[in-house]
């Protein structure tokens, strides 16, 4: 599966919890087999929205304590995908490699439309980003919220 957020998780420790545990559970309700024991997931943050910083509390909290401790799959076998982060930050986050270890070697940065292709087909990629994937997210919203009447239709 191929997870794509404008930006990334904001807001408290327990609000970035809520959001974490979301959307893995989402990925796993979606699976066709329900093994999530070798499954691998891509997500891509598009960095050029105005919520990205460097990982907070609510983030190393709410965020990465929360996927290692409830789904280690996703720190084994993922790939985060960091669009459009300005080189000066790329380098800030390389010093943090000793600090995440092998977590770390799951990040990729990329800036280009070619780059994205090397690593994601173009029918899998949103249109936002150059791609060809037929999705909008205000459909998703729409669908997901009549599924868990919350109303929003």
């Amino acid at each position: 599966p191929i997870v794509y957020s404008y930006g990334m998780p904001r807001g408290s420790v327990e609000s970035v919890t809520k959001q974490t545990a979301y959307l893995h559970d989402r990925v796993v309700a979606n699976l066709p087999q329900k093994k999530n024991k070798d499954l691998s997931i891509l997500v891509m943050i598009d960095c050029k929205s105005p919520s990205f910083r460097f990982p907070d509390r609510g983030i190393r909290e709410g965020g990465l304590e929360v996927v290692k401790k409830h789904y280690p799959w996703a720190n084994s076998k993922s790939t985060t995908v960091f669009l459009g982060v300005p080189k000066p930050i790329q380098a800030l986050f390389h010093l943090t490699k000793p600090i995440m270890g092998k977590m770390y070697d799951r990040f990729k940065f990329v800036n280009s439309k070619e780059d994205i292709d090397e690593l994601v087909s173009p029918k899998n990629t949103p249109k936002i980003l150059g791609g060809e994937a037929d999705w909008e997210i205000e459909k998703y919203i729409r669908k997901r919220a009549a599924q868990e009447g919350q109303g929003r239709v």
